[in-house]
């Protein structure tokens, strides 16, 4: 596949400059890489599933499992490194933005088995990834804090004043959620 080779290139160059931007970079292809190769086997596990080759399902479930704790380690490890950097003297090569998305990996997928993080620790490493990059909509949409919301639709009265366009398809769904939020 091309994609896995680009990743593969990508590795070997940083192995090499061991320089922090495009490590920060090749993490970020690589965990796509690993949510694209997550998505086919699930499909691969599905329809071995319906087709009763129980066996082949087992086997495509256990490299989806597989590939999650990889994916998870990666941006675990990742961000690790790269985060109290993103804090420190070398925070201008640090890019917020991405170290944002390897955070919410984490959050997205750490609730799944085989990983299984408690729900409060998903929802802290969300509030991370928000902090790290306030303008991520899809940050903003995992977090789903009041503030979160207000961030991304403007205030209940003027709704489309946010980050979100007024004419985007979630608009509608995220007042409906904000306006829950509020009335808590």
């Amino acid at each position: 596949c091309v994609f896995g080779s680009i990743v593969e290139a990508l590795r070997e160059e940083v192995a090499a400059t061991e320089a922090a931007e495009v490590e920060l970079e090749r993490a970020l292809l690589e965990v796509q890489w690993l949510d694209m190769q997550m998505l086919f086997t699930r499909e691969l596990c599905e329809r071995a599933q319906a087709q009763a080759i129980y066996s082949a399902a087992e086997t495509h479930q256990q490299r989806w499992f597989d590939l999650l704790l990889s994916m998870d380690d990666l941006a675990r490890k990742t961000t690790a490194r790269h985060g109290a950097a993103s804090a420190g003297v070398a925070a201008a090569r640090v890019d917020k933005r991405v170290l944002s998305r390897l955070t919410l990996v984490q959050a997205q997928y750490g609730a799944n088995p085989p990983i299984s993080r408690p729900p409060e620790e998903c929802a802290k490493l969300a509030r991370r990834a928000v902090e790290l990059w306030p303008a991520d909509i899809m940050a903003r949409t995992w977090s789903a804090r009041r503030e979160d919301f207000e961030a991304l639709v403007g205030s209940s009265a003027a709704p489309g004043t946010g980050l979100l366009e007024a004419d985007a398809p979630q608009l509608r769904k995220l007042l409906d959620r904000l306006r829950a939020a509020s009335a808590a």
